[in-house]
């Protein structure tokens, strides 16, 4: 057991990993990720096979920027873990797009992380359309806080894609609308970001309808636009 391999190594001084484990979760809620390492560390010299003391190595590495350490870890490890997300996101990190995301679209590993990095990779090889359909696939189906960013990467992509041609014109228009609202509200221009907005809200219904879409379709594709609404009108206090 994990007990008796403790008490071989330190004897009287026995350490009990969850003691750890309460250290390197402050650690982390402090984002004191160098001393989170090293804690990471003990519990691995305590117990070698603890998957989730590696992953959490990993992470700590990732976020202190050494991105060259955790990459050949991942390669060289032992560990039946998926390390996917993180061996992508260094390959990333390292200036070497194309590897990383070779690595996400040949695994069947599609969890939201993965999937907002290959969104971003796309972005970053101008693969606008692969980006953009990766964004409202991620906005449609999360509710989580970084809603604002994805609506703020997906505004910046939707400028290629329509400029492409991608989009049906009517499509284009309320998404257009949508795009600058969002615009107006980076440059905290509340009150006509708010009306352009609620414009867009409009012609998208509009179009659903014509499209002879039913009200929960409606309801969930204008869901997004009500949200930044209500962001406006949250700002103008």
């Amino acid at each position: 057991t994990t007990s008796a391999k403790m008490a071989d190594k330190k004897g009287p001084k026995e350490v009990d990993t969850k003691a750890y484990y309460l250290e390197l979760t402050k650690l982390e809620k402090n984002h004191d990720f160098d001393k989170a390492l090293k804690v990471c560390n003990k519990i691995l010299n305590v117990d070698p096979k603890d998957e989730t003391a590696f992953h959490c190595r990993m992470v700590c590495l990732m976020q202190l920027s050494k991105f060259e350490d955790a990459l050949k870890q991942i390669k060289d490890t032992h560990f039946k873990i998926d390390l996917v997300f993180e061996e992508a996101y260094c390959l990333y990190r390292l200036n070497k797009p194309e590897a990383a995301l070779e690595i996400l679209e040949n695994t069947n590993s599609k969890s939201d992380k993965v999937k907002e990095l290959q969104a971003q990779i796309y972005y970053r090889l101008e693969m606008y359309e692969k980006s953009y359909n990766l964004y409202r696939d991620l906005i449609k189906n999360t509710s989580d806080d970084f809603e604002q960013e994805r609506l703020t990467n997906m505004q910046a992509v939707a400028v290629y894609v329509e400029n492409s041609g991608f989009k049906q014109e009517e499509d284009e228009t309320y998404e257009m609308c949508y795009n600058r609202g969002c615009q107006l509200l980076a440059n905290q221009e509340w009150v006509e970001a708010e009306k352009a907005l609620r414009k867009s809200e409009e012609m998208c219904k509009a179009f659903m309808k014509e499209d002879e879409a039913d009200d929960e379709e409606i309801d969930r594709e204008t869901g997004i636009i009500r949200v930044q609404i209500g962001f406006a009108i949250q700002m103008q206090g």
